[in-house]
């Protein structure tokens, strides 16, 4: 038996039920692919580990980048500019 590290999705891309449904389905579906490949030997526990390291540095180094914009449309709004 294979122990795969424990991941936690949270997708929320709208209210509308039928886009949840398609997400929620289509992350079932990767989940199944990767689970596939850990299964297989294709990509081992470290690989997907060190994936999910690296994507979550980029998705803070996106967050830092999007708090900055965000803050230059509140300054440029404050400041008479229509956006």
């Amino acid at each position: 038996m294979i122990k795969y590290p424990q991941v936690l999705i949270n997708v929320k891309i709208s209210n509308d039920k039928k886009s949840d449904f398609y997400m929620n389905d289509k992350i079932k579906n990767s989940i199944i692919k990767v689970e596939d490949l850990l299964g297989t030997g294709a990509l081992t526990t470290g690989d997907l580990a060190e994936t999910i390291k690296s994507q979550q540095y980029e998705i803070t180094q996106l967050r830092k980048e999007n708090q900055l914009l965000k803050s230059k449309l509140v300054k440029a709004a404050s400041q008479g500019f229509k956006i």
